[in-house]
């Protein structure tokens, strides 16, 4: 069995548009992390309380809030005000899932859990090896089969 034009042109087609992804994906990657600096937060060092209009040094609940995009940020007293006016949020009716969230006395509960998925996860999406892996598989079964 011998390699037609068609097919060496498809192949070569498909290299192209692999070489030309990675290309962009690289040059994107780039250009957005140059764009956006380390550091995020407010400018000045102090911040005018939402709530009673008093001048506070951040800490880093409120830039954290800054950073998540909150321009109203309020000190602690009033945060702390304002916690314990709402309610407790019920998380899940469910006896078992509510013990992970409530420990019992007496038990180690870190103070930073472990969270199982990040919502701002700096890492790429995979979506280069997706196209990759579904380029190569067909010319590997091509070789395969041309082969034996």
């Amino acid at each position: 069995m011998q390699l037609s034009a068609e097919l060496a042109a498809a192949v070569a087609a498909l290299v192209a548009v692999a070489v030309g992804f990675a290309i962009w994906r690289r040059s994107s990657g780039r250009s957005s992390a140059a764009k956006t600096p380390s550091f995020r937060g407010p400018t000045s060092m102090h911040f005018t309380c939402a709530g009673c209009s008093g001048q506070f040094p951040h800490t880093k609940r409120t830039v954290a809030a800054w950073e998540k995009g909150s321009r109203r940020v309020f000190c602690d007293a009033c945060h702390k005000s304002w916690r314990n006016a709402r309610p407790p949020k019920v998380r899940s009716s469910s006896p078992a899932e509510n013990a992970v969230h409530r420990p019992a006395a007496g038990t180690f509960t870190p103070t930073r859990p472990a969270a199982a998925h990040s919502s701002n996860n700096t890492g790429r999406s995979g979506c280069l090896g997706v196209v990759l892996l579904l380029l190569l598989v067909p010319v590997v079964l091509f070789a395969v089969v041309t082969n034996a």
